[in-house]
């Protein structure tokens, strides 16, 4: 009977356990892949993953956004106050990928000298990414 009992225990063990590894989202493609929004002008490709040693989280952002004609690449991550979803004067863009959502000041989305990115499910934090000069690829 003790074998049976350490047998389902360890049964129940494997389960949780293969549970817990399946967790979360899968990683998104890296590949150029067109972003929801008010036009078809935006796009992303390729995969940076930002480590958040504080809270051991590693974080998934696009490595460069293109908008119309303007390439932007991923920077870093810029700190935002608790409870703030973006910096002051970025507004929510209306363009959205997976968990990504594009953020930027007023105005032409193409004439932007930096724009953002959220993650859903990371907080505190955003992707920057500043244009890169006319001709320059990521």
């Amino acid at each position: 009977m003790r074998i049976l009992t350490v047998l389902a225990g360890a049964a129940l063990l494997a389960g949780v356990l293969a549970a817990c590894g399946s967790a979360g989202e899968p990683r998104p493609s890296a590949d150029r892949r067109a972003w929801s929004g008010p036009s078809d002008t935006v796009a992303s490709r390729g995969i940076t993953t930002y480590d958040r040693r504080e809270i051991a989280q590693k974080v998934d952002f696009p490595a460069c956004i293109t908008a119309g004609p303007s390439t932007f690449k991923f920077s870093g991550v810029r700190n935002v106050a608790a409870g703030a979803p973006a910096p002051a004067a970025v507004f929510d863009t209306g363009y959205g990928l997976d968990r990504w959502r594009l953020l930027a000041p007023s105005g032409a989305l193409d004439a932007q000298a930096v724009v953002f990115v959220t993650v859903r499910g990371s907080t505190g934090i955003i992707g920057e990414y500043p244009r890169l000069a006319a001709g320059a690829s990521c």
